[in-house]
């Protein structure tokens, strides 16, 4: 499915975008389950619809290169959303925050399978990396640490 590729391309996506500067990996690992988990990627769903959805009173969200979404888009995101039969235990009473989340796994997972050199996946993943890495703060190998 979908959902399942897009999974694995988005922790792709996390893993590649906060590798540098080198650091522990008990570190690195942390920010990245921390960006991976179902709430952030939900958090950036929703930034998609409302931008998508602001197009039509041309409240554009400039950050987001990809938008509008294009109908076969939209029709991945509906279909990701409406799969979802339950949710993990952890998010107990939080359907929507995993349906969001299965939905935006299910359009990287489309856009990666389709074409996944083309301009439109592109450009989503390297809109997903920069959310991921924006006001991060990673300690380096020194424990040192910069803002990303």
């Amino acid at each position: 499915s979908y959902a399942y590729i897009g999974d694995v391309v988005y922790e792709l996506l996390a893993r590649t975008s906060l590798l540098y500067p080198l650091k522990k990996t008990a570190d690195y690992h942390d920010v990245v389950v921390r960006k991976v988990r179902a709430e952030e990627q939900s958090r950036l769903m929703k930034r998609i619809i409302e931008s998508d959805l602001g197009l039509a009173s041309r409240q554009v969200d400039a950050a987001i290169p990809f938008l509008p979404l294009l109908p076969h888009e939209h029709a991945v995101l509906k279909r990701g959303r409406n799969c979802v039969k339950s949710q993990p235990s952890r998010l107990s009473g939080a359907r929507e925050v995993y349906q969001d989340a299965t939905s935006l796994e299910c359009l990287v997972g489309y856009l990666y399978l389709e074409n996944c050199e083309g301009e439109r996946f592109r450009m989503l993943a390297e809109w997903i990396k920069g959310e991921i890495v924006k006001g991060e703060i990673v300690k380096d190998e020194e424990g040192g640490g910069r803002n990303s």
